[in-house]
């Protein structure tokens, strides 16, 4: 359809194909001579200004001029009424949400995952955003195409996050909180179209701690059960693999050849039955922890005539003592075998050094003629420890002050389970759980190394929704942002 004459005088450069509610879009070359091979190509299709460009589902046909821009137009009205077509934006990029559409839908076949796609109205009409749910929707791409505030980017987050295990964020060209983003896990998602010929082709982009992107063809991109991984975030997490495995193979300190024997403790000690080829000794399973570092669950070689540990005492290394890794990690549940001479038993001279082993240890009732037991102490649930905790953090943000690891760890005693590493991420996220949209993380106020985050932060953020594999410096960005959140949050009014 070509019509030369018109009431229509806006250059609108896009259109759908087919019919006025289609999302399948065109651009009309501006150019006088590639409109004519425009024409011949698409002789049989009839063009719309379609109600997802936010248009008023009219026909439209092109104009083709040799001194200015070709565009679309809407026809003329036999009658004469003026057009009254009320759609904001006519440029190029208008129809990007639909080419986005398409072009992730493609891509996403390409890799044997159907999409259901949906365009979310935000406000100002159809364009601000596209919807992509995978895995029956428990997966979701949202595309942030329209400003929006932050409170109201939060909010949304939380509403796709509570029906769908992961959210996945793209920002187009004009977003903001892409910025937000990339203080938040380190990296942004960003995309964008450029046109080829009569099509806009989709980009993806990564954008850094320092702002620049990274942009890629789409076709380049990975999907994953954890989202989209595009080539520069493959190398960078790459990177922080290999960073990790070379920090696994340096040796640690103290847990290295020879062991400080005063300064390593164990407890909850129990015979086990282990084929360790050379080691002549009764072997000890044991959770032990070298002073001011954390407690492992390693195998103890002790000579015969020592008597055995109870499991509910607690002892140091005495003698010469050496450890080493396992020919096979994981034999009898632990990694490391440590070779001791000898072990004393502690009693009340465990100081600051190892309070994550006094929380593990073993409660036993003294059985001395002639008395009577000391009345045991009420044990508490895990939710009870988990409020007492919370309220123990919230009081420390309102004074502005931090809480040791010990305070934990003896809140966590009255439980009578051991702290394992386990327990104290799921402790610590569910003190913080649920993450919700201007909510602090309050387990910041838990002191680590240095007054950084405790050891254990960067899990604790995976288990309350975070990207997981963060480094340490995203890992430490984040504790600094939301310790200050924790503070201001809870600062008497």
């Amino acid at each position: 359809m070509r019509y030369d004459e018109g009431t229509d005088h806006r250059s609108i450069q896009t259109a759908v194909i087919g019919s006025a509610t289609s999302d399948l879009p065109i651009v009309l070359p501006p150019d006088y001579h590639d409109l004519e091979r425009f024409r011949r190509t698409h002789q049989r299709e009839t063009f719309w200004c379609g109600v997802l460009l936010g248009g008023c589902g009219k026909p439209l046909s092109d104009r083709r001029y040799r001194d200015r821009v070709c565009h679309f137009a809407h026809h003329r009205d036999p009658q004469g009424i003026p057009n009254t077509c009320q759609r904001r934006d006519t440029s190029v990029s208008s129809a990007d949400h639909l080419y986005i559409r398409h072009g992730l839908t493609n891509w996403l076949k390409s890799r044997n995952h159907q999409a259901q796609a949906s365009y979310p109205d935000l406000g100002s009409g159809p364009g601000g955003a596209v919807d992509l749910r995978l895995a029956g929707g428990r997966q979701v791409l949202r595309v942030q195409l329209d400003r929006q505030e932050l409170r109201e980017w939060e909010q949304a987050h939380a509403a796709l996050s509570a029906k769908a295990d992961h959210v996945e964020w793209l920002f187009g060209p004009d977003s903001a909180l892409a910025h937000t983003q990339v203080a938040r896990q380190g990296y942004a998602l960003r995309v964008e179209c450029e046109t080829v010929g009569t099509r806009r082709e989709v980009r993806i982009g990564t954008q850094g701690p320092d702002h620049a992107i990274d942009w890629t063809d789409l076709s380049q991109c990975r999907m994953t059960s954890a989202g989209i991984v595009t080539p520069p975030l493959a190398r960078s997490r790459e990177r922080e693999r290999e960073r990790e495995r070379v920090e696994v193979r340096a040796p640690r300190s103290p847990v290295s050849f020879p062991l400080d024997a005063e300064n390593v403790a164990f407890t909850d000690a129990r015979v086990v039955e282990c084929d360790l080829p050379g080691v002549d000794r009764y072997v000890v399973s044991a959770s032990l922890q070298p002073a001011a570092s954390t407690v492992v669950r390693a195998l103890l070689a002790l000579p015969v005539a020592i008597p055995r540990p109870r499991p509910s005492g607690m002892y140091a290394l005495a003698g010469p003592a050496a450890v080493s890794p396992l020919a096979h990690p994981g034999t009898c549940a632990a990694d490391w075998l440590v070779v001791a001479e000898g072990i004393r038993e502690l009693t009340d001279e465990t100081g600051d050094k190892w309070q994550d082993l006094t929380a593990l240890r073993p409660t036993e009732s003294p059985a001395v003629p002639g008395t009577r037991p000391a009345p045991a102490k009420r044990l508490l649930t895990e939710a009870q420890v988990v409020e007492g905790v919370r309220e123990t953090l919230a009081r420390a943000a309102g004074t502005g002050t931090r809480v040791r690891w010990r305070t934990i760890s003896k809140k966590w005693k009255r439980t009578g389970q051991p702290f394992t590493p386990e327990a104290q991420v799921r402790l610590l996220v569910a003190v913080d759980a649920p993450r919700e949209p201007g909510k602090p993380v309050l387990t910041t106020i838990v002191q680590g190394i240095d007054d950084g985050p405790v050891h254990l932060f960067g899990d604790v953020l995976t288990g309350l929704g975070w990207s997981p594999g963060m480094s340490r410096t995203m890992v430490e960005a984040i504790h600094k942002r939301e310790l200050a959140r924790a503070y201001a949050a809870h600062r008497p009014n």
